[in-house]
């Protein structure tokens, strides 16, 4: 599966795919396009989506404004993601300004685990 980015638009085959802002990165999961667009241009922090080979979004990063664990409730991600690292070919760990990660399913776009497991234990900046 061949695609090429120009600013905001992800060209797949003869189909063009336009973003609401300049795509920043992109990683090939199996028969799924992980795209990221540009964090100093986005005003929102779900600035990711998953593409499939017929040029569909299938799916885009929930908001995730407040999260429950361990009975508590707490702050959820607030800020844009900043790059995407390829674990394998069944996670995708997504980077934010807040200097943490968060790993995701790339073919739904879900959250592998409660995302405060992947800040317990870590410093909170």
């Amino acid at each position: 599966m061949n695609f090429s980015v120009n600013k905001n638009v992800l060209r797949l085959g003869a189909k063009k795919i336009e973003f609401p802002f300049k795509i920043s990165h992109t990683e090939k999961f199996g028969e799924v396009i992980l795209v990221i667009t540009d964090y100093h241009e986005s005003n929102i922090n779900e600035n990711v989506w998953g593409v499939n080979r017929n040029g569909e979004i299938i799916w885009q990063i929930p908001k995730v404004d407040q999260v429950e664990f361990e009975g508590k409730q707490y702050l959820g991600i607030n800020d844009p993601y900043t790059e995407v690292y390829k674990v394998d070919e069944k996670t995708a760990r997504l980077f934010n300004w807040e200097g943490g990660y968060f790993e995701i399913d790339p073919l739904t776009g879900k959250f592998t685990k409660n995302i405060l497991e992947f800040r317990n234990k870590k410093r909170p900046w």
